[in-house]
C-alpha cells in the first residue's frame, strides 16, 4: 500500500499541492560535530566532473524553488501601494559586502524619510544580481509605500 504525504500552499491567487510517495525525511538525526559525519564535503574545485554536475543540478533546483518563494511573497503582499525599483551603483562595485552595506543604509534612510521614525516600518523584498560588466545591482519591491509621503 502506497501512502502519500501532501504539502499544500494556498495563497490569494495560487494553490499548489505537492504530493510525495515517501516521507521526505524520516528518523534523521543531525550529527553533533563534524567527526560524526559519514561524508566529508569536498570543495567544488576539488570535486569530480560528475559531482560538479550533480551540485549544479541541485543548485538549479534550489534557485527555481527560491523563485517560487519570491513569487508567493509578492503575490500575497501586492496591492495598490506596491512599487518596483532597480538600484545600481555608478561605480563598478563587485564586492557584495560593500553593496549590502550601502543598500542597508539606503533602506534605513528611505524608511526614515517615509515614516519620520527610526523604527523599521517599510516592507520590501530585494534581490541582488550581477550586471554583464560584473557590477552588483538590486531589484526591490516596496509593499507599503504610501505616495502621499513622497
Amino acid at each position: 500500500m502506497t501512502r502519500f504525504y501532501n504539502t499544500k500552499v494556498i495563497i490569494s491567487s495560487i494553490t499548489e499541492i505537492y504530493e510525495y510517495g515517501e516521507p521526505i525525511a524520516y528518523g534523521f538525526k543531525k550529527p553533533e560535530n563534524e567527526k560524526q559525519c559519514r561524508y566529508k564535503r569536498t570543495s567544488f574545485q576539488d570535486a569530480t566532473v560528475d559531482e560538479k554536475q550533480i551540485r549544479i543540478e541541485r543548485m538549479k533546483k534550489h534557485y527555481l524553488n527560491e523563485r517560487w518563494t519570491i513569487a508567493r511573497l509578492i503575490d500575497v503582499n501586492f496591492d495598490n501601494h506596491t512599487s518596483f525599483m532597480t538600484l545600481t551603483f555608478r561605480e563598478n562595485i563587485q564586492d557584495i559586502s560593500v553593496t549590502n552595506y550601502e543598500f542597508k543604509k539606503f533602506i534605513k534612510r528611505l524608511n526614515y524619510f517615509m515614516n519620520k521614525k527610526k523604527k523599521a516600518q517599510l516592507k520590501y523584498l530585494a534581490v541582488w544580481e550581477l550586471q554583464k560588466r560584473g557590477a552588483i545591482h538590486y531589484h526591490v519591491m516596496l509593499f507599503n509605500l504610501n505616495s502621499r509621503n513622497l
